[in-house]
């Protein structure tokens, strides 16, 4: 008897799904690695942030901040729930070692969602010091030494 739950989602798969849910997004696959590029605003009054997704079956699929820097908008602090402390950033959106991913899963109904719910926590916390989206990482109330500044804040000359 063949189990239809334990099958994995081709590559391909999981681009058409992205691209059917995510339509302002882009993405390719290139030697076995899915690469998919959005700009995610995750909620209304938030700034934008360019991100980064790459999978390949069987490793845990990752999301990189590439703009704005997230060290440049936390100056001085240490970021929370992070993979990397170098840019671009490694967004840590769920456990590794545990079965929080398999290649059942969908990309577009998980990954990017979560990533979508780490960037609202992010900005929360940018300005309270506090992190509240939960996790196994210890993170001590740190609060700002100063207001973080996009680059969609500054006002044209």
């Amino acid at each position: 008897m063949t189990n239809y739950m334990s099958r994995s989602l081709p590559l391909a798969v999981q681009l058409k799904l992205l691209q059917r849910r995510f339509p302002e997004g882009e993405g390719s696959i290139v030697r076995s690695q899915l690469t998919w590029h959005q700009w995610i605003r995750p909620h209304a009054l938030a700034h934008r942030y360019q991100c980064r997704l790459r999978h390949k079956l069987d490793e845990y699929p990752t999301v990189h901040c590439l703009k704005p820097a997230l060290s440049v908008l936390a100056p001085g602090r240490e970021l929370p729930h992070v993979y990397t402390r170098v840019e671009p950033i490694c967004l840590c959106l769920f456990r590794r070692g545990r079965e929080c991913w398999s290649n059942e899963m969908n990309l577009a109904n998980v990954v990017v969602p979560l990533t979508f719910f780490w960037l609202a926590e992010f900005e929360e916390w940018l300005y309270s010091g506090i992190w509240r989206g939960g996790g196994t990482h210890e993170i001590k109330p740190e609060p700002p030494t100063a207001m973080p500044v996009f680059p969609e804040d500054r006002l044209a000359a």
